[in-house]
């Protein structure tokens, strides 16, 4: 049994409201880029080991939040995120990095099929990852949120895909007792002839269960599949995340 694995059976369950807030009051400061507001009842529900979810009334199209406390360690979270090449992010996905992208400043194309009879959406983002915050808080909020870019030239761009007209977001990992606190925002106005109250209404549906497959993917299959031979991928300070012995497996007995 890997390290990882016996961390998550032995903190499963939330701390109680009252040490989570106090945890997430330690952390505020002015370098976050998108730092939501979570209610003292948002707090029990998170304590309660479920998912608090909402919509936050803009100016033009909404954010759309999630949140929930998941007992990984923040590396099994970061890399059930992070882990694009193997970890499928949604079907009919298409991404392309543009020339000069690095981890820490990524330019990404990125495109998505809809169902018939509706045109693909196709987007260009620039994404970083918040060092400022991460030094403020001492490492405890790994930040990484993107905006949208005006740069062209992917060679996966589809010339009847529309051009999303407004798009941004972010993922954070929060330190929290025993555990860590999974946030993800979006906000996008889809264009063409979709309004932007069905693009986020669509957000409203799926994205609590976006935030629980990466708690599922970082406590069930993380710690198996990021073993010596795969690319390692970097945290939000620029250092990598070490790789992990393969899992022994049982031999069977010659007859």
């Amino acid at each position: 049994m890997t390290l990882w694995v016996v961390l998550t059976a032995d903190a499963s369950k939330p701390p109680d409201a009252v040490a989570l807030r106090a945890a997430w009051e330690e952390l505020d400061h002015s370098a976050w880029v998108h730092r939501p507001l979570i209610t003292d009842k948002e707090f029990s529900r998170l304590a309660e080991g479920r998912t608090v979810r909402r919509r936050e009334r803009l100016d033009g199209p909404d954010r759309v939040l999630a949140v929930a406390w998941s007992p990984a360690p923040r590396d099994a979270i970061w890399l059930a995120i992070q882990d694009e090449q193997h970890f499928e992010v949604v079907n009919g996905y298409v991404d392309e990095d543009l020339p000069g992208s690095s981890f820490s400043q990524r330019t990404l194309y990125q495109r998505i099929s809809l169902p018939w009879p509706f045109a693909a959406r196709q987007w260009v983002v620039d994404i970083a990852s918040n060092r400022e915050l991460l030094e403020a808080t001492s490492g405890q909020v790994w930040e990484r949120a993107w905006s949208k870019s005006e740069r062209r030239g992917a060679k996966a761009e589809d010339p009847e895909a529309v051009w999303v007209p407004e798009i941004e977001g972010g993922w954070t990992l929060v330190g929290m007792p025993a555990g860590n606190l999974i946030i993800y925002h979006t906000r996008a106005s889809v264009g063409g002839n979709i309004p932007d109250e069905a693009g986020t209404q669509w957000a409203l549906m799926t994205i609590s269960g976006m935030v629980e497959e990466m708690d599922r993917r970082a406590r069930e299959e993380v710690d198996a599949h990021y073993i010596q031979g795969h690319e390692p991928v970097e945290r939000p300070d620029g250092t990598m995340i070490p790789v992990r012995e393969p899992p022994i497996r049982p031999t069977t007995p010659a007859r």
